[in-house]
């Protein structure tokens, strides 16, 4: 599932969205259009604007402004790189660590910039092998499991922030 991580370019986790919204938005439609990629990251079209120049430059996307973006190989193969991350993070918070999606979702659109590639494809593997091997066996509990996290579900009292 996993594809090889390319040389980065200076890519800031904002750039790194605009380049997995790219990516979805290409999916699902022939021309991506810049007042879809703002309406999807919340932004305004000046940012949007000086974002697409940016990646232009660092060779992630072709852009005119008449055709909209269109990202190169090395920028899809980034893109979907951290399109993969999200989803194998949200996939581990939410059933693994059995967290609502909603949160599941925020914390995957964090950790996907900083993760690693390597550490990726571990939790990926760890994910295969506890799906396999652990949710299906007698000595693993999963209804248990999942009880115990619903009862003790909310924040340590201790914590020193309100996250």
């Amino acid at each position: 599932m996993m594809t090889v991580k390319p040389q980065r370019k200076s890519v800031s986790e904002s750039l790194e969205d605009y380049l997995e919204v790219i990516w979805f938005l290409s999916q699902q439609q022939a021309t991506v259009h810049n007042k879809d990629i703002a309406r999807e990251l919340g932004v305004k079209m000046p940012s949007v604007t000086a974002a697409l120049q940016h990646l232009k430059e660092l060779g992630y996307i072709e852009y005119d402004r008449k055709t909209g973006p269109r990202l190169t190989d090395l920028g899809s193969c980034l893109a979907k790189q951290v399109a993969e991350r999200h989803t194998l993070l949200k996939d581990f918070f939410s059933t693994i660590l059995l967290m609502p999606n909603e949160e599941a979702e925020s914390i995957a659109c964090s950790l996907e910039h900083v993760i690693s590639q390597d550490a990726a494809h571990r939790l990926e593997q760890l994910m295969d092998y506890l799906k396999q091997n652990c949710f299906q066996c007698k000595a693993f509990r999963y209804d248990e499991y999942k009880k115990n996290i619903d009862q003790n579900s909310s924040p340590s009292e201790q914590a020193c922030s309100e996250e």
